[in-house]
């Protein structure tokens, strides 16, 4: 008696657990860092100590996207040199807005 109730819970298990279809995942993409960072220098207009942190981002992604990466250093090169907040404010969206 009790090796037939075994048997039948085993096969509901197999029954409830073991479905023919797999489940679905959503899989958001994480935002860069980066991107974060250049939203915010982008608000205010200043570049300050966040600087440090973009470049840092940006090396990194060099692993995942190189070209990207590197197309974004360079505009960050730029983004450095920016003499007033309206034009880092300008440079830092158009960056963001590549990640």
């Amino acid at each position: 008696m009790r090796l037939r109730m075994m048997i039948a819970l085993l096969f509901m298990g197999y029954v409830i657990g073991c479905s023919s279809e797999p489940a679905a995942v959503d899989v958001k993409p994480v935002a860069s860092p980066a991107k974060a960072l250049l939203e915010e220098v982008a608000k205010t207009g200043e570049l300050g100590s966040g600087a440090m942190d973009i470049d840092t981002a940006l090396n990194k992604m060099k692993s995942t996207d190189g070209a990207k990466a590197d197309k974004l250093l360079k505009e960050f090169g730029e983004l450095k040199t920016a003499k007033s907040p309206d034009e880092v404010k300008s440079k830092a969206k158009a960056m963001a807005d590549q990640l």
